[in-house]
């Protein structure tokens, strides 16, 4: 009986279900560019107009749009260029209610959001509680100033910059903002964060979005090995 209740409710979810378009642009109310709808309709493998298919050729440098989903997103941009504002925390927020993921008795599964530091980390935590709230209907139940918690279980949390801190979490979706500022050599590198989050998103099957943004910076580290 339990079962057949779930199925149903995920049923339905999935039916009521908004695009990640009309999740931006309609349920969070927000304005994002041509070249910002391309990237969110492009990384849901959504349908592009012939302009998007130029933009898509113009900001990857392929010929080919493959038209599926994709699990990862490196995105290196200017500063102010609403990287954050309009695409990673959007898309972890859209996956964290609309995803599909389940919590299991005793089961911590977490949306963290990374930064090279406490001050950035705040800024796209803000950005997620007014997003939240935007949603309305109970989306919220509990917050502190380091976590945000969904009614259907689901943790948006702070994570400080080290890998360790990642331990013991199921992650359904991970933003590492400004990586290019993350440590590249020595204890905590960048490549180690980026490996404690793949190893908490092993149970989603392929499923689990991370999201890696930057401004530009030096030939090293993660954020050089994802763009060459």
């Amino acid at each position: 009986m339990r079962a057949a209740k779930a199925a149903k409710r995920s049923g339905q979810a999935e039916i009521n279900k908004p695009s990640i378009v009309d999740f931006v642009t309609r349920d969070l109310g927000l304005s994002p560019s041509e070249y910002q709808l391309t990237l969110l309709k492009s990384f849901y493998g959504l349908p592009l107009s012939d302009r998007e298919l130029g933009i898509w050729g113009e900001c990857t440098g392929r010929s080919e749009y493959p038209g599926k989903p994709f699990v990862e997103l490196t995105l290196v941009s200017g500063a102010r260029s609403g990287k954050n504002a309009y695409v990673m925390t959007p898309v972890l927020l859209y996956e964290a209610v609309w995803g599909g993921f389940r919590v299991n008795p005793g089961e911590t599964v977490a949306v963290p959001l990374i930064a090279q530091d406490a001050t950035a980390c705040d800024v796209s935590m803000r950005l997620m509680r007014e997003y939240a709230r935007k949603l309305g209907g109970g989306t919220v139940v509990d917050e502190t100033a380091r976590k945000l918690a969904l009614k259907n279980g689901i943790e948006v949390r702070l994570y400080p910059c080290t890998s360790k801190s990642l331990y013991g979490v199921s992650i359904c979706g991970a933003g590492l903002d400004e990586v290019g500022r993350f440590k590249w050599a020595g204890a905590d590198t960048d490549e180690d964060i980026e490996a404690g989050v793949l190893r908490g998103m092993g149970q989603f099957e392929n499923r689990a979005k991370l999201i890696v943004t930057s401004t530009p910076s030096g030939k090293q580290g993660l954020l050089w090995r994802k763009t060459t």
